[in-house]
């Protein structure tokens, strides 16, 4: 069986060589995370709304984007925070929410 390939991303952002260290994006938010859910057959307009809902989040002070994987096979997340804690609590928030909707709930996951 030959492998299907989902999709490809390539960014390449170094410290100090990075030409964009200076934009207004990375200087107010230098921490950068992606996050790729690959989820088939899922309803990937829900799961994006859930996703994006930085405020059930409990994280209004990060900026987020989501794409959705050729073919429909998921999403991939871009994150950018000030502060690693920050994208830790979401990356939290977002694990927990996709493993609720996995459990075909229609309802978003509330950190507690």
């Amino acid at each position: 069986m030959a492998e299907e390939v989902c999709f490809r991303d390539t960014i390449h952002l170094e410290g100090k060589q990075n030409l964009f260290k200076h934009s207004d994006i990375f200087a107010s938010k230098p921490i950068l995370a992606n996050l790729i859910v690959v989820q088939p057959n899922s309803n990937l307009e829900l799961l994006s709304q859930t996703l994006e809902n930085l405020e059930a989040a409990n994280c209004s002070d990060l900026l987020l984007g989501s794409s959705v994987l050729p073919n429909n096979k998921g999403l991939l997340i871009r994150v950018l925070a000030s502060k690693t804690l920050q994208i830790k609590k979401y990356i939290k928030y977002a694990l927990n929410s996709v493993r609720h909707l996995t459990n075909r709930s229609s309802l978003p996951y509330i950190p507690k």
